[in-house]
């Protein structure tokens, strides 16, 4: 004799690795555990046949999303080969005003030429991607491009936005507390927002 009952998985699931799956079940389904338990006087532990199912309306979100996109924004998300180009390093002159903001003497000569690079990217043109060992300051070269861009915001009186985007929760922590944490103390009117999921674990000093 069985019972078909059917749960939600949770989300809290996906902030563990033990082996333990966790559900929800409506009142309507525990209803149905009880009766089942009270006529077959089995509590102890038994095997139970799991299927899962895809919810769908997840992913057609998402494709409605790539969908409502402009073909100026998903040739920057996803170039072409051909839309790649080399950018000369040299053509990017940072005002004298803003070295000494940036503190650039603790960069090197290859760091100082990805910065140039990040700086004299155009804005209708393929990201540009900054790769290295671990250890080799680009994300110090990301956070003062940053830098840069608040300061020289500033400075021309026109408003500057800076999206900051990491694969993982922790890596955009650190980002935020080494690097960009500061600026408000340093720089005025710089309003840093810092969006999460709902059930993301947050870190205490930055909430």
């Amino acid at each position: 004799e069985s019972v078909e009952i059917n749960a939600d998985i949770l989300k809290e699931n996906f902030h563990h690795t033990d082996e333990k799956l966790y559900l929800a079940f409506n009142v309507e389904n525990v209803k149905k555990l009880e009766i089942y338990y009270s006529v077959t006087k089995v509590y102890c532990e038994r095997e139970v046949y799991v299927e899962f199912e895809l919810k769908h309306f997840y992913f057609n979100n998402l494709h409605q999303s790539l969908k409502n996109l402009s073909p100026e924004i998903i040739s920057r998300a996803m170039p072409e080969r051909s839309d790649f180009k080399e950018i000369d390093p040299a053509s990017a002159v940072i005002p004298t005003s803003l070295k000494d903001a940036l503190n650039l003497d603790s960069c090197s000569t290859d760091q100082l030429n990805a910065l140039k690079t990040v700086l004299s990217c155009p804005s209708n043109a393929p990201p540009v991607l900054i790769t290295g060992p671990f250890g080799t300051g680009k994300t110090q070269i990301l956070a003062t491009a940053a830098h840069y861009f608040i300061l020289d915001s500033q400075r021309s009186g026109h408003p500057a936005h800076v999206l900051v985007c990491t694969q993982q929760q922790v890596s955009a922590d650190t980002f935020l507390k080494c690097y960009l944490k500061v600026l408000p103390r340093r720089e005025k009117d710089v309003q840093i927002i810092r969006l999460t999921t709902e059930y993301s674990r947050r870190d205490p000093e930055l909430s």
